[in-house]
């Protein structure tokens, strides 16, 4: 076993995580770098590989590159030798090629880094702002949770661990080396499934969870020995974590000042080992009210299975069995917008409706919620595949010609989906089709690009009624983001992302922040897709 140190984030990993990489039955491209500079004739690059089919993603860390024109002499950790090695010729003009562009940008900057679509030409076009695995301050945290985690060695060896807010799943991967059983928790699902794809173990787990607030199910549920709690350290959470802890759990976390003060408030016991603070012995427990309250708002969208295990195709998800691409979370906000509806007999548009997942919970929803109405769903299915070619990299599209729309229609049908009405059309020319102010909700799914997305709400902008919403997937992209905002701006209309940051509403003149119906109770099954 490659042994965990302060040399950085190759400490991570052992030959085994290389080979399993390497096993996993895709092609080998690459995905993102990060590269700052040392001096003047050498910088250190942080490389990420992905196969895309499987999901599966290799992060070569601290790659050190000397030299200047067209020499160079570049080092990365012995682990990663059998990558270079499969790669062969191919890999190393990949990385020639990354070395060259990264020494050009560094003449006049002191970081660069950029995302690689898939079967890019090389050197890339970096984006305004380069879309990376991990951006340069997870790169100065990682030396701190190296030191952390072989201080909490002693504490961790042979017991079971919930690591709390672990993200990316790097301490996860360090301390599942000596827990029997490590439990990576997070409610960013994003991170969580860079740490799915990244690290792995047999003893390793990656869970998404709503909010902080499903920790003390979590804790009810797993019975760990130790809480380990390193990154997205605040004090609220401290309290959140304290509550439920049982008398024989043992807190590890660092021993900064703001949580020495408040573990104090929380526990009979509290020492410093090194850089950790250790608790023990809580002192207050959260009341039978408080736990079924908690217990709830885990369970309220999930039908019982309060946690969800990522998986190799965690995004995508299913729901009700339908396939769709989605953080869980969006599920909830795309229930609960139909709430905005004021009539009775509802006109909902989406622009982009894949295998009808949105379709089938606003069709769900409308029912609930003891609404009619029709959801009109505009996509070119099949031939998107042909026109967005990231869509077949993603590995996402593995359906030959006709089978989108096939599969679009199975799924509408077998979920019991009423009211859709599939229009395949292009967006652009789809608007003129809706009469001015006759649409309850648009839910806006289509074109990612900045000009498109924006293209797609001043298009259909005068077909949504004044007390209506617009709603909108993917407020994560830049360039989705950049063009809400944008759109809001020239409307004078109200933003409001939801609290992942994967969707946002607008809210037409006339509509009311809050939502005009009470909520009615979702009995959806999500789960992710293996």
């Amino acid at each position: 076993m490659h042994t965990a140190g302060v040399t950085g984030l190759s400490g991570v990993y052992a030959a085994d995580d290389v080979a399993r990489f390497l096993q996993a039955d895709d092609e080998m491209q690459p995905e993102s770098f990060r590269a700052c500079r040392r001096d003047e004739r050498g910088f250190t690059l942080h490389l990420s590989f992905k196969k895309f089919g499987v999901h599966r993603r290799l992060i070569v860390p601290d790659i050190q590159v000397r030299g200047e024109g067209g020499s160079w002499t570049i080092e990365s950790d012995p682990v990663f030798n059998p990558l270079w090695r499969e790669g062969g010729q191919s890999l190393a003009s990949v990385l020639y090629a990354i070395v060259q562009a990264t020494a050009q940008h560094l003449s006049h900057a002191t970081c660069w880094g950029a995302h690689l679509s898939p079967k890019a030409q090389l050197p890339p076009a970096p984006p305004a702002e380069p879309r990376v695995v991990f951006n340069e301050s997870d790169i100065a945290e990682i030396e701190n949770l190296v030191r952390w985690c072989e201080q909490a060695q002693p504490f961790v060896e042979g017991k079971r661990v919930l690591n709390v807010a672990g993200g990316g799943g790097i301490a996860a991967k360090l301390l599942s080396r000596w827990a029997s059983q490590c439990l990576n928790v997070d409610w960013d699902a994003t991170s969580l499934q860079i740490g799915f794809e990244t690290f792995d173990a047999p003893n390793l787990w990656h869970y998404w969870v709503e909010s902080p607030s499903s920790l003390p199910v979590i804790m009810e549920e797993h019975q760990p020995d130790v809480v380990c709690w390193f990154q997205g350290i605040d004090a609220v959470l401290l309290g959140v974590i304290a509550t439920d802890m049982k008398e024989a759990t043992t807190l590890v976390c660092p021993a900064l000042d703001v949580l020495r003060r408040e573990a104090m408030e929380w526990f009979e016991r509290c020492e410093i080992a090194g850089d950790l603070l250790v608790c023990s012995r809580p002192k207050r427990r959260a009341s039978p009210d408080d736990r079924v309250f908690l217990t709830l708002q885990a369970n309220r969208w999930t039908n019982g299975n309060w946690q969800m295990l990522l998986s190799r195709n965690t995004l995508p998800i299913t729901v009700n069995g339908v396939l769709g691409y989605a953080v869980p979370a969006d599920i909830q906000t795309l229930y609960d917008s139909v709430r905005h509806i004021r009539c009775e007999q509802a006109v909902i548009a989406e622009i982009g409706s894949f295998c009808g997942l949105s379709a089938c919970i606003f069709s769900h929803s409308l029912r609930r919620h003891g609404l009619t109405g029709q959801v009109f769903c505009i996509d070119l299915w099949d031939t998107y595949v042909d026109m967005n070619p990231s869509a077949k990299e993603t590995g996402f599209f593995a359906y030959q010609s006709g089978q989108l729309r096939q599969l679009f229609d199975h799924y509408t049908k077998t979920a019991a989906a009423t009211g859709i009405v599939p229009m395949c059309e292009d967006s652009t020319q789809a608007w003129r089709r809706f009469p001015d102010e006759s649409i309850d909700l648009l839910f806006v799914d289509g074109d990612h690009s900045f000009e498109g997305c924006l293209r797609d709400l001043r298009n259909w902008y005068p077909k949504v009624k004044p007390h209506g919403v617009i709603l909108g997937h993917d407020y994560d992209w830049e360039t989705v983001r950049a063009a809400a905002q944008q759109f809001a701006r020239e409307k004078g209309l109200r933003l409001l992302p939801s609290s992942t940051q994967t969707m946002f509403l607008l809210l037409m003149p006339h509509a009311s922040p809050q939502p005009e119906r009470p909520s009615a109770p979702v009995d959806l099954f999500v789960a992710s897709c293996v």
